[in-house]
């Protein structure tokens, strides 16, 4: 901990302590702890941050007592940070009435937020938990995840456990991010444009923004340039397809598959696509777009008439027998699904699979296209690829 009640019962915080009192006299004085009033003492560093700990910890303060360095050293630095950007800003606040204490509490353009910065493993049921105890009392949950957590792969390629991806927000123009911060480096890490490939691994931009450089209107809604990188892309969506036939990790889908006649690696390029809001669905787009063709266009008559609201009824028929995941976390809305599904049917148009008649009404106008070969799906995955990108898709 950083603050501590004195016997005054003023809240003091360690790093001014030090420098009013000095080292010698802090350790004759009293402190207690603001959530157990237990009695708390002071532990001075010299590599190590100084800071209060439990002299008898108590159930009700063991998450907070145990934080690690790494942890107190990043609340310090966002404390120091947010004291230049706001007029209030206040650490480990106790907030009573929930039984709860943020890292750090702020008010900004007449909102309160509450940043929680988590650089250890706590479950969802933990996350959700403190999320809705801030909401209920009208504050803002700012998660924010330690840098240490990050599983980057590549430059442009992050793995997002369960854990990692309860992070993931959107900004205000609907772009997906996932906000996080180093203490080491004294840097905001922004991961933007994330375009899932598989339940875990993402596509993405990685973004080092020291402190200097941010501003906290930046940082409360981040804008960023919508990037895409179609080779990386290409190769990760045939990775995937190696690793479902390797691990047989989707045995249902590959038993439909097979039973209509069709081959994993010989499927339309326009199956596996990168749209805006796939990261609403934790199924890989390859399965979860080809279900929506086998069960809406495939074997149906050239000319047939589609909706989106079709779409989306058969879609929940998918979601309901498991065959598709949704991200719980993200607890997508039947609109934000809509919306999934209009993007998909966008571009399905834009590959004159379908024609738009009427607002979100389709007609079927030409047929799937199904390559014959490998060398032949690889030459349409190329025109598919080099065609969309000269074209202003709503995901770019």
């Amino acid at each position: 901990m950083l603050t501590a009640k004195n016997q005054w019962g003023e809240t003091v915080y360690i790093g001014d302590l030090i420098k009013k009192e000095g080292v010698h006299r802090l350790r004759d004085n009293h402190y207690f702890c603001p959530l157990c009033k237990g009695k708390v003492i002071v532990k001075l560093g010299v590599q190590r941050i100084s800071h209060f700990a439990h002299v008898h910890l108590s159930p009700l303060c063991v998450e907070y007592d145990r934080e690690s360095m790494y942890h107190m050293q990043a609340k310090m630095q966002l404390f120091k940070w947010l004291e230049t950007e706001c007029s209030k800003v206040e650490l480990e606040v106790f907030l009573p009435d929930i039984r709860q204490r943020p890292d750090l509490m702020f008010t900004f353009q007449g909102n309160t937020y509450c940043v929680e910065y988590q650089c250890s493993l706590i479950s969802k049921e933990i996350f959700e938990k403190r999320t809705n105890g801030y909401l209920s009392s009208g504050l803002i949950p700012l998660w924010i995840l330690g840098a240490n957590r990050v599983p980057r792969k590549q430059t442009n390629l992050i793995s997002l456990p369960k854990f990692q991806s309860l992070f993931i927000k959107k900004n205000n123009t609907g772009g997906w991010y996932l906000p996080s911060y180093c203490p080491k480096l004294k840097s905001f890490i922004s991961i933007t444009n994330l375009h899932p490939l598989s339940p875990h691994t993402m596509q993405c931009d990685y973004n080092v923004i020291p402190q200097s450089q941010l501003h906290l209107p930046q940082w409360l809604n981040p804008i960023f340039h919508n990037t895409f990188y179609v080779s990386n892309w290409r190769k990760g969506i045939q990775q995937v397809k190696d690793n479902i036939i390797r691990f047989q990790t989707h045995y249902l889908f590959l038993q439909e598959l097979y039973r209509n006649q069709l081959h994993l690696y010989l499927l339309p390029p326009y199956v596996g696509v990168p749209l805006k809001d796939n990261l609403l669905l934790e199924t890989s787009p390859i399965i979860w777009q080809m279900y929506v063709l086998l069960d809406n266009l495939f074997l149906k008559e050239v000319g047939s008439i589609l909706t989106k609201e079709i779409v989306y009824k058969r879609l929940t028929k998918r979601i309901n027998r498991n065959h598709i995941e949704v991200r719980n976390h993200v607890k997508p809305s039947v609109d934000q699904l809509l919306t999934l599904i209009r993007e998909y049917l966008f571009l399905l148009t834009k590959c004159q699979v379908l024609k738009e008649i009427n607002p979100n009404v389709y007609r079927y106008e030409n047929p799937l296209s199904f390559p014959g070969t490998i060398s032949e799906a690889s030459s349409f995955e190329e025109q598919f690829y080099n065609n969309i990108t000269n074209e202003k898709i709503v995901w770019y």
